[in-house]
């Protein structure tokens, strides 16, 4: 109906009153403004502004901003040594300690190189035993069913999925232009539409990343843009890049 109404359809969680709904609550442009200035931005958070600024957004550039926080430094030690006991839990072996150092003492997001490196490694030691396949599995978002809480069905002015985070918060306390920016790019490569916006935002994808490689890069940026998507649940990246080969729907969380 897209074509007919001009406008992109989506579910969106009543967080408040129906009152505060049909008086335009959705679309109150505070939470833009208050998660510019989290990271420290001042742009344009209008409709048309977030729109603009996703375009002249270089994402690639944002999401390295995201990696080299100076913060993450701090767990490496730690990090690593949580990493080989849980592979040699799962695989009954482990690569060598020295070599996974060495890749997450040069990256600029260890937590993320040693996930890199871990996958890497798992992939080359062929099919994966029954705790991954389950971690895996659990990995994968189910499909959207009814929604649990009171929700409406919101009919937005734009034909163009990606253009939804422009409109409603989609990621709270982030700002609304990298998410625009990479749902293009997620529309154009997978097919991936919003299909709802809640405490955290489903797409549905026509076309899941057909190899490890893409999935690993989907993964990622999942990871630097809405990095409750895999802590909340506990996910490891490299299961959650392995379900993205699978996976018909995306679920990604911002924690309020």
């Amino acid at each position: 109906m897209v074509g007919r109404t001009g406008r992109w359809p989506i579910i969106y969680w009543v967080s408040r009153s129906w009152e505060d709904l049909v008086s335009g609550e959705p679309f109150d442009r505070r939470d833009f403004e208050a998660a510019d200035r989290g990271s420290r931005i001042v742009g344009d958070t209008s409709v048309a502004g977030l729109i603009a600024r996703a375009e002249a957004l270089d994402l690639e550039e944002a999401l390295r901003g995201e990696e080299a926080q100076f913060w993450k430094r701090e767990f490496l030690e730690g990090d690593l040594e949580t990493a080989l006991v849980e592979t040699e839990e799962r695989w009954g072996k482990r690569p060598a300690e020295s070599e996974l150092r060495r890749a997450a003492e040069a990256a600029l997001d260890h937590e993320l190189e040693i996930e890199r490196f871990l996958l890497k490694w798992e992939v080359a030691q062929g099919e994966p035993p029954e705790a991954v396949n389950l971690a895996i599995a659990n990995a994968i978002p189910d499909p959207l069913g009814p929604p649990l809480e009171p929700s409406a069905l919101l009919f937005l002015p734009t034909t163009r999925p990606w253009e939804v985070y422009a409109y409603v918060e989609g990621l709270w306390n982030h700002p609304s232009d990298r998410l625009i920016k990479a749902a293009k790019g997620w529309h154009e490569r997978f097919g991936a539409e919003c299909v709802l916006v809640s405490p955290f935002t489903q797409l549905r994808v026509d076309r899941p990343p057909s190899d490890i490689s893409t999935a690993w890069e989907v993964a990622r940026e999942h990871f630097e843009l809405a990095r409750d998507t895999l802590v909340l649940p506990g996910t490891r990246v490299r299961d959650y890049a392995r379900a993205l080969m699978k996976a018909r729907y995306w679920e990604l969380k911002s924690k309020p």
